[in-house]
């Protein structure tokens, strides 16, 4: 489920800096089957590695959780973005970590 990208922004570790906006984030307004993406912004966070992790509850695929595919595109400012179609409809989680840590 989870995947790294080492991001290299500064010294130190901050994961309470780390943002994640984006149409692929919003509590509403998502649809089934159709592309969507979000975007995470390390670059006040310092250096550490990124985690992204995407779930959707069971009964939406099948009648267990799964985990969703999705692709981690690094950008050349420190943040990356993440794609990814939801699976049909239903509940979706998805859970940035920056090192190790669950960002806000």
């Amino acid at each position: 489920m989870q995947r790294s990208n080492e991001v290299n922004v500064g010294k130190g570790s901050h994961p309470h800096k780390v943002k994640v906006f984006g149409p692929g984030v919003e509590r509403s307004g998502l649809k089934a089957h159709e592309p969507t993406h979000f975007t995470v912004d390390c670059t006040e966070a310092g250096e550490g590695d990124v985690s992204v992790g995407i779930k959707c509850d069971a009964n939406v695929i099948s009648d267990k959780e799964e985990d969703v595919d999705f692709d981690i595109i690094p950008n050349a400012n420190d943040t990356i973005t993440v794609k990814y179609i939801p699976p049909g409809a239903g509940r979706l989680t998805i859970k940035v970590l920056f090192t190790d840590q669950v960002s806000d």
